[in-house]
């Protein structure tokens, strides 16, 4: 079985060589999301990188509402097939370094020179990064977005350095959101039975970056049990603690599901939940939970996504974190939060400009409560035979000024 299968329609985009959906363009998931919500994608769509051969399209009517967004996912799949976008330069940089536990948004470097080349074959798939970057400070060389990849049909292994986003959430994430610096080695199987739908299992175990650990294991099943409702389960095992106030070898289970609802005016829209088993208070099982919604409206050949999330800890969870004096650094999720609000929208023009606005109301769980409000602006559009892509951050902790963060990024695709 190919990565992909090949289509044969064109979409005024960015082409990229690769077996999976990434984790870095909020515009095609929203695009997807939309997809499966109307029940035209077969596969679940809560983990990312998202294999190609996981989510196929059913047959869809000329006069359908989504046929732009079926064409910009046909289009994906078909640059992946023809090897499309495998070299690329990029540039990248703003005024300070930035974290926001965002889909495609976890982390930003301060600034980063990159190029890459990327190949795909019906059995493996590669792809070689190089990058001279600034984080946490210093100036260093890394490989971050380089993989390697073996395709035998259903099972495919890799090892590599790519971002992860397991679950529902947009803004807020309970499951698992990495930025790519860690060193990954993952196998997943996917396949479909008559009264299970499509599923992929996944086993993934990591090399920490600037952890208190230095390792996890995780393992991931999600399931798209008919065209309105999908669910996935993740389990992660952490070891070899680095850190000596870290308590030693922790776990949690992760929950999450999808209901879809019926199309009303041509908003394709869905209900979302994510829960996360306690890290510290024992009386609780549940330490976190995550709520949301979010619906795309079709308004001629342009589209709008808005996504509602609310985020909370129990009590007992809350308590035990203020009080406790370990360290807790490892998590790699938005779980360290309380009563967090967010609001966001996705906007995608026939002319191929892409805007975004997210705004996000967050209580921070360390050792004390620290309220603090976070606004977005990001704006893309195809300039100088690539893609240009500007955004501005404000961060606003409570009774202190506004601190704002301006970045923008480069690429370009040949």
């Amino acid at each position: 079985m190919p990565f992909v299968a090949l289509y044969s329609l064109s979409h005024a985009n960015i082409g990229q060589a690769s077996p999976w959906l990434e984790a870095n363009d909020p515009f095609m998931r929203s695009s997807v999301v939309a997809l499966s919500d109307a029940g035209i994608l077969s596969g679940p769509t809560n983990i990312y990188p998202l294999r190609w051969s996981l989510i196929n399209d059913r047959t869809v009517t000329p006069d359908s509402p989504l046929v732009v967004e079926l064409s910009q996912f046909r289009y994906g799949q078909q640059n992946a097939q023809l090897n499309r976008g495998n070299r690329r330069f990029a540039l990248s940089g703003g005024n300070e370094q930035t974290s926001n536990i965002w889909y495609s948004d976890v982390e930003r470097d301060k600034w980063a020179v990159a190029a890459s080349y990327e190949h795909l074959s019906n059995s493996y798939a590669f792809r070689l990064n190089t990058a001279y970057l600034n984080r946490n400070g210093e100036n260093e060389f890394s490989f971050r977005d380089s993989y390697f990849a073996f395709n035998a049909g259903e099972l495919m292994l890799d090892v590599g350095s790519t971002p992860r986003w397991w679950g529902q959430g947009w803004n807020h994430n309970l499951i698992l959101a990495t930025d790519g610096h860690d060193l990954d080695a993952n196998v997943s199987l996917i396949g479909e039975a008559s009264n299970f739908g499509v599923w992929s299992a996944n086993l993934l175990f990591s090399k920490l970056d600037n952890k208190d650990y230095d390792y996890r294991a995780s393992a991931r099943l999600v399931n798209k049990l008919n065209s309105w409702f999908e669910i996935g389960l993740a389990q992660h095992y952490w070891f070899e603690v680095k850190q000596p106030r870290a308590e030693a070898n922790p776990n949690q289970l992760g929950l999450d599901f999808k209901l879809s609802l019926p199309e009303f005016a041509d908003v394709y829209h869905s209900v979302y939940a994510e829960f996360a088993s306690s890290q510290k208070a024992e009386s609780d099982f549940v330490g976190a939970s995550l709520f949301g919604w979010s619906g795309l409206k079709v308004i001629g050949r342009n589209s709008v996504r808005f996504s509602i999330e609310h985020q909370s800890l129990s009590d007992q969870e809350k308590r035990a974190f203020q009080m406790s004096s370990q360290a807790h650094n490892y998590l790699q999720t938005s779980y360290l939060m309380d009563s967090s609000w967010s609001v966001g929208s996705y906007i995608q023009l026939s002319n191929d400009h892409k805007l975004s606005l997210v705004y996000s109301y967050q209580n921070l769980i360390d050792n004390a409560l620290t309220e603090q409000s976070k606004f977005q602006f990001s704006y893309q559009l195809p300039a100088l035979s690539g893609l240009l892509k500007f955004s501005a951050d404000a961060v606003s902790p409570e009774e202190q000024k506004t601190d704002w963060s301006i970045w923008s990024n480069y690429e370009f695709r040949f």
